[in-house]
């Protein structure tokens, strides 16, 4: 059975990020197709000495990938939560007088939900709230 290279279609949901990383590099790549609308099929081998393209049956097939573990995923979910709390706490002092509104006054309740987590651990922690709270002293004094 002979084969043409055949174009497999791909969804553009791409983000910005993935883009720009990897967008010039196919454009230079791959020539004229359209970026990440197009990705040229990996499994049609050319016999040598023919001028067409056959499947190659007997052609090992890519590894599949491992599935994920749970101890992994527990330990990314609280790298994740760890990272939010950090980027929180250093957020807090230029973002005080928002959250205090939001607290206390009539202000978005989004950022009071957002900086709930911080405020509960300042709770349990008090070390962490004088850190805290000196990180906003230091941005509002």
């Amino acid at each position: 059975m002979i084969a043409t290279a055949e174009v497999v279609r791909k969804p553009n949901c791409h983000s910005w990020a993935s883009f720009l990383l990897r967008g010039p590099i196919l454009l230079i790549t791959t020539g004229a197709r359209i970026m990440f609308a197009t990705k040229i099929r990996t499994d049609v081998a050319s016999p040598v000495g023919t001028g067409s393209s056959a499947i190659d049956l007997s052609s090992p097939k890519p590894p599949l990938k491992k599935p994920r573990l749970w101890w992994r995923f527990l330990g990314d979910l609280v790298f994740y939560f760890a990272v939010y709390l950090m980027l929180l706490g250093i957020s807090i002092g230029p973002f005080f007088w928002t959250w205090f509104g939001a607290m206390y006054a009539d202000g978005p309740k989004w950022v009071a939900r957002l900086y709930l987590p911080l405020l509960m651990l300042c709770e349990i922690c008090p070390p962490l709230r004088w850190v805290v709270n000196e990180w906003v002293n230091w941005w509002i004094l």
